[in-house]
Formats: C-alpha cells, sequence, structure tokens
C-alpha cells in the first residue's frame, strides 16, 4: 500500500497510516555519493531530522538514534544539539512497538532535517 502525504507544510510531511499496519517503509528519490577513493560509493536518500507518532491516545517522538531505525537508515549525525539521520532512499520505520496499540490509525510525521532542492540524477 502506498500513501501519500495529507499535508506538507514547509518540511514536515504527515501521513495516515491505517490500522493494523505494523511498519512503513520511506521511500524518496536517492543519489550514490563516492567517498574516499577506492571505497564503495553509499546511498543517501532524505536527511530526517525528527520522525513524530501520534494515536488518539499518544503522542511519541522517536529518537532518531532508536535502536529500531535500523534498516534503511545510516548512522545519525550531529552539529552541536542539531541530530539527524539520512536514510537509504527505502527505510523502514515500525509503528507496533512505538506505539500503544495496532487497531487505531497512527498520524505519522516526518520532519525533514531541512528543505532541499529536488535535484537531477
Amino acid at each position: 500500500m502506498e500513501l501519500e502525504p495529507v499535508s506538507v507544510e514547509g518540511t514536515i510531511h504527515t501521513f495516515v497510516v491505517p490500522p493494523r499496519i505494523k511498519e512503513v517503509q520511506i521511500t524518496s528519490r536517492s543519489g550514490l555519493v563516492a567517498s574516499e577513493k577506492g571505497k564503495r560509493a553509499s546511498r543517501f536518500g532524505i536527511a530526517i531530522g525528527r520522525i513524530v507518532v501520534r494515536t488518539a491516545r499518544m503522542i511519541r517522538e522517536v529518537p532518531l538514534d532508536h535502536p529500531l531505525l535500523g534498516r534503511g537508515f545510516h548512522p545519525c549525525e550531529r552539529d552541536g544539539n542539531r541530530q539527524w539521520r539520512w536514510s537509504n532512499g527505502v527505510a523502514n520505520v515500525p509503528l507496533f512497538p512505538l506505539t500503544i496499540d495496532d487497531l487505531t490509525p497512527v498520524q505519522l510525521e516526518i520532519h525533514l532535517h531541512a528543505k532541499l532542492s529536488s535535484y537531477d540524477v
């Protein structure tokens, strides 16, 4: 099932996820970024600055270094108090057990670290 955001306000993309969905996959454009000579290039998608999960009974900000945010994410980056995490273009966010139950719709907010210009690959 593919979901479009119900709203996009600046860098905040809000999605409504139907009940009983245990995990969502954040897909985005991505590109290969070369690093040091001789090392393999890495795939980067979007830089996420915040993830918020809301249900009728709770609001939870998911720490970007949460151990459940592994597949499809690069390690967290920091600059002072600011923190962000790059996806590789296909990142998985588990909703349950992050929510109290999986019987109600979930509002998922993805806050981009910065609004980036589109680019041609």
